[in-house]
């Protein structure tokens, strides 16, 4: 669920649900992280981000991706105080 409600940014889950959705399944199985660790490390969640971005670096896909999320909110700010002026 976390990763639900902070990830939208960075990967469409509504599209993955629409798509799954196609298939009319009886039920959802919900997916899991794994780690044989006691605590969940940033080397696992970094094996866990190479698995989604192909050939790109997970640390500059991130980079990126916090980029467009800066200048988004900053958009949406503008917007906002435009808006309380007029």
């Amino acid at each position: 669920m976390w990763v639900r409600a902070h990830g939208r940014r960075f990967y469409n889950f509504g599209g993955l649900d629409a798509f799954k959705s196609k298939f009319h399944p009886h039920r959802w199985e919900p997916i899991f992280a794994i780690s044989n660790e006691p605590r969940f490390s940033p080397h696992s969640l970094y094996a866990i981000a190479a698995a989604f971005t192909g050939d790109r670096s997970p640390i500059l896909a991130v980079a990126i991706e916090l980029l467009k999320a800066v200048r988004q909110e900053g958009s949406w700010l503008q917007d906002h105080f435009r808006k309380r002026i007029r």
